[in-house]
């Protein structure tokens, strides 16, 4: 393992005195290795990306790494509290202080009655807050390790949080919480800042807040506009309504604490770039990636190389398991050419139907609901029932991310691309912000972190070998960038994919038979 682990950073010169681990921890050499290389650069204060599978002990190898390099107090920063636990588990082991913080979404008695609108009058009128004005440090426990033994004191638990925060050496909250200063910031699935942020409103919630808007006295001609345009008339007709006078309205109903809509159709109104499908409007966020010298980033899914787009000083790569995938050269999902490949679509999931007994489908909305009858619809689940053949699931949708679902096949229905304008407008905000690739940031990034997380929720540990399918030949670009992944193979036909097929299913059966007991 030692010599197959990559490090991309010329200045790294190892220890001369042995790293401090636990007596009851024997790493492998290979962690030793990363754990060395990783005090080494944080002694110096760089920004590493540790690229490395997972179950290979990420966490672990980060913690010792900080700890040998007195890089302790961390800004530890997860997608899911969930995932805190596990961070707090491995901290635990190592004698290390820990705290998991929540946003107001799970600590703010106020939350029930104004959803995300407490984000914003937490911070205007916290203030005027009974709950905030009750809190008093001596009343709270002596000692708390989470946001949960916060939840029922009856006072403002959001602000608590900070009594314990200062006293911890890890710090443990989600990726859009208020950031604190620290020694060093680590980012947990780091491959989750690489995709836009999305908020969706429904029609209904739009309407409800053109009425508050009207009782208001506002003129709310160009809001009304919006509700029956298209995606190609909406960008322009956003542009068109005066987002300072929603926001005048907003902080008045804030104010009086009164439950609103307004508050989303101006998160709307915000957002980089809008499309809609059907009666539900999405704003699309661009992500903001804010990166502070003695910052680890982690992740098992980082394609291209990052350093030439984010400012990374080092890249340690732990080679993952590849999976064979096979791009399918006779399909695509391109906008100026998907409605001539619709009936070749319809085609390949129904061969691929005969030949597996779970098969995941991943892919543009706009696409997977057009074959929607092939099986269980995402917008019809409310969850994963126990029982499936086919599920045709959102490429950026509720399950493509933390969860596992065991398959036989995954099929990528098209290359997962954000529509045309939206794109444009993306590469705009990045270019604004500043960073060196806007146009990849807005394009094949994305594109490519969404596919392997698709991939990934069949695909999560080594004994995992399902049959892997991208049913669109622009995946062909991206060999180089695939390539630790993915051992990628060109399909020519529908007959040459079937025949893959065939042994794919009798080799799961040899292997479902030779693992069965008798």
């Amino acid at each position: 393992m030692q010599n197959q682990i990559a490090i991309d950073y010329q200045k790294v010169t190892y220890l001369r005195s042995k790293m401090w681990w636990p007596s009851f921890i024997s790493p492998r050499e290979g962690q030793y290795r990363v754990a060395e290389a990783l005090t080494v650069l944080l002694k110096s204060g760089s920004t590493i990306l540790l690229n490395a599978p997972t179950g290979w002990g990420k966490t672990l190898v980060t913690l010792i790494a900080l700890k040998n390099s007195n890089r302790l107090p961390v800004l530890w920063l997860v997608r899911s509290l969930s995932i805190g636990d596990r961070v707090m588990e491995d901290s635990q082991k190592l004698g290390l202080r820990t705290f998991i913080a929540a946003g107001r979404e799970k600590t703010c008695p106020l939350y029930e009655k104004m959803k995300e609108d407490v984000h914003d009058y937490c911070k205007l009128f916290r203030h005027r807050c009974k709950y905030f004005l009750e809190l008093e440090h001596d009343k709270l426990p002596e000692r708390a390790e989470s946001w949960r033994e916060l939840a029922e004191l009856g006072f403002c638990s959001y602000y608590a949080q900070d009594y314990y925060i200062s006293n911890v050496e890890i710090i443990v909250q989600n990726y859009y919480r208020k950031r604190i200063i620290t020694k060093a910031t680590v980012i947990d699935e780091f491959h989750n800042l690489l995709v836009p942020r999305e908020t969706r409103v429904k029609m209904d919630d739009l309407q409800d807040a053109i009425m508050e808007l009207k009782r208001m006295g506002m003129e709310t001609r160009n809001i009304e506009k919006i509700l029956k345009a298209d995606n190609e008339t909406l960008p322009l007709l956003v542009e068109e309504i005066d987002k300072i006078e929603v926001y005048k309205k907003y902080i008045l109903k804030l104010e009086e604490k009164k439950k609103t809509k307004i508050g989303k159709l101006l998160r709307l109104l915000r957002a980089d770039a809008i499309y809609r499908e059907n009666d539900v409007f999405i704003g699309v966020y661009a992500s903001k990636i804010r990166l502070y010298p003695c910052t680890v980033l982690l992740s098992g899914t980082v394609p291209f190389n990052v350093k030439n787009i984010l400012d990374i000083d080092a890249i340690i790569k732990v080679p993952v398991k590849r999976h064979k995938a096979y791009i399918l050269e006779w399909v695509t999902s391109r906008y100026t050419e998907f409605k001539n490949h619709i009936i070749e679509y319809d085609k390949l999931l129904t061969v691929i139907k005969t030949f597996g007994k779970r098969i995941l489908v991943f892919g543009p909305d706009r696409i997977i609901r057009i074959f929607k009858n092939k099986g269980l619809y995402e917008k019809e689940l409310t969850s994963i029932p126990k029982e499936w053949n086919m599920l045709l699931l959102k490429a950026r949708g509720r399950f493509s991310e933390g969860v596992d679902l065991e398959a036989d096949i995954v099929v990528i229905l098209g290359a997962p691309y954000l529509t045309p304008d939206i794109i444009a407008r993306l590469v705009k905000s990045y270019k604004r912000l500043g960073y060196k690739s806007p146009e990849k940031l807005a394009t094949d990034i994305p594109m490519l972190t969404t596919t392997l997380q698709c991939i990934g929720r069949a695909a999560r540990t080594p004994d995992s070998n399902p049959l892997i399918i991208l049913a669109d030949y622009r995946f062909n670009r991206f060999q180089e960038a695939l390539k630790d992944y993915l051992d990628l193979n060109s399909v020519e036909s529908l007959a040459q994919l079937k025949n893959i097929l065939r042994k794919h299913r009798e080799h799961s059966e040899r292997r479902n038979s030779t693992s069965t007991p008798t």
